[in-house]
């Protein structure tokens, strides 16, 4: 009986070391896992806070794109208002014209053509 024993005993063992053998295998490969999740984990930060950088330089940008786009807004009313004045004078009838100064009183032209049909008598002579 006691060999029976000892042989149930021994089969245990080798049962045991093989369960044991089992038992490692399997851990090692646990922490391998373990270990490359960890580097997985990792990159995933890595991208993540790269990801989170991008997103502030494009809110940053975005902001200014805003900026940008309300100053255009605002010179574009400017602009408007302007054509609308320039519309409202050119369709304005236009102011009548002045009247013509005179250079001189009608004394004085009367006088000029006295003149100029003295000149034209004294030519006539002169033929």
């Amino acid at each position: 009986m006691e060999l029976i024993l000892a042989l149930v005993a021994c089969a245990v063992a080798i049962g045991s070391a093989g369960f044991a053998a089992k038992l490692a295998s399997d851990a090692g490969q646990m922490r391998q896992l373990a270990a490359n999740a960890t580097l997985d984990i990792a990159a995933a930060h890595a991208v993540a806070a790269k990801a989170s950088q991008e997103v502030a330089e494009l809110r940053l940008d975005a902001e200014s794109n805003a900026r940008t786009l309300a100053e255009l807004q605002e010179e574009i009313a400017q602009l408007r208002r302007e054509i609308t004045q320039l519309r409202a004078v050119q369709e304005a009838p236009p102011p009548p014209p002045l009247p013509r100064a005179r250079t001189g009183n009608l004394e004085d032209l009367r006088e000029q053509l006295r003149a100029e049909q003295a000149a034209h008598a004294g030519d006539d002579d002169d033929a």
